[in-house]
């Protein structure tokens, strides 16, 4: 048996609105629910649910940018 996964999605951001705001105008997605705990949004193939926390528990190393010299 396959696993399968269901189409919602929860994640955190600092400023919640403003990151709802990003989806919406960048991929499409719609405002479905604009409750300030929790701002749903639903999109083509799935649902997306922000609540105000950190936006990520890891932090990204970062990136040399390498010159070349042709």
């Amino acid at each position: 048996m396959a696993n399968r996964f269901g189409p919602d999605i929860l994640i955190q951001a600092p400023d919640p609105k403003k990151a709802a705001l990003f989806y919406v105008n960048h991929l499409g997605f719609e405002i479905t629910d604009n409750n300030p705990k929790m701002i749903g949004l639903h999109g083509k193939h799935i649902n997306l649910f922000i609540e105000p926390g950190p936006s990520s528990k890891f932090k990204r190393p970062r990136q040399q940018v390498v010159s070349r010299r042709e």
